[in-house]
């Protein structure tokens, strides 16, 4: 959860819970949060309004948190039919702008608290995931794990080598459409049919030449490069606002640099084309 996060949402709370009317304290005259962190959509499977098609930055962004009080946390987490992700983000809006030009500031004390707090939120994923590998009839070798572990950096990594890992298997798809049109000829052949009306007809009559060219060749391979060109900006970003506060980490440092250069070389080759 970065910092700059969690100030601005602080900053546009008003020092109170979203929830409609409700006045509860996010942050008590004495310095102590007692607000709790929502996420619209959920983080992982399993939570409430959990969105797949999100990425895992996406949902500790600004626009999908917002602070309520424990009672109305669990309020609109126990019951999703009556706040969906539209109400959730309307609930958000309107509460900012109430509190638009009449910013909170708390100190760098409540910001530590809620870190803290994030902190513990990956460790209880990590106990619910053992819970659940733990479970007979999970075979966990073959069980998608999430690795809590994971510096954003080696995360970025991963994804990168996940990008690579599908396009290698789509090759493979590709290799064999391509081949589909000989494995049918020999089929129909030893099945002892002539191939003369087969041979003589035209591509747009048989749908076995050719086939899915258009998207293996064209859709799919841009696809693959507008995903990297887009990991490649994203890591340039976080790497950006990182090393403001961590300017001594050699690591990200050489990463840093890295990835620069690897995104520049994309924008000569983009430019050659």
């Amino acid at each position: 959860m970065k910092t700059k996060v969690l100030k601005a949402l602080l900053a546009k709370s008003g020092n109170v819970c979203a929830f409609p009317e409700c006045q509860q304290e996010l942050v008590t005259k004495k310095n102590l949060f007692v607000g709790q962190l929502c996420h619209i959509e959920a983080v992982s499977p399993g939570g409430p309004r959990y969105n797949p098609a999100s990425k895992d930055d996406q949902r500790n962004e600004f626009e999908n948190l917002m602070f309520l009080c424990y009672p109305h946390h669990r309020e609109v987490d126990a019951d999703e039919g009556a706040y969906p992700v539209s109400r959730l983000r309307k609930i958000k809006s309107e509460h900012e702008a109430l509190y638009e030009g009449h910013e909170f500031r708390v100190s760098a004390k409540v910001i530590s608290q809620i870190e803290r707090e994030s902190r513990r939120f990956w460790l209880e994923l990590v106990k619910i995931q053992d819970s659940w590998l733990q479970q007979d009839n999970i075979i966990s070798e073959l069980a998608v794990k999430i690795d809590v572990g994971n510096s954003p950096i080696k995360l970025f990594q991963d994804i990168q080598d996940m990008v690579q890992h599908i396009q290698t298997h789509t090759d493979i798809l590709r290799e064999d459409d391509h081949n589909l049109n000989e494995e049918v000829r020999t089929y129909v052949a030893s099945l002892g049919y002539s191939l003369n009306r087969y041979d003589d007809a035209s591509v747009s009559e048989n749908p076995f030449i050719h086939r899915g060219w258009e998207t293996h060749n064209l859709i799919l391979q841009n696809s693959f490069v507008e995903l990297s060109l887009l990991l490649l900006q994203a890591e340039v970003r976080y790497l950006e606002e990182y090393l403001k506060t961590h300017s001594g980490d050699a690591m990200a440092q050489k990463r840093f640099k890295a990835v620069k250069q690897k995104l520049e070389e994309c924008a000569l080759a983009a430019r050659a084309d």
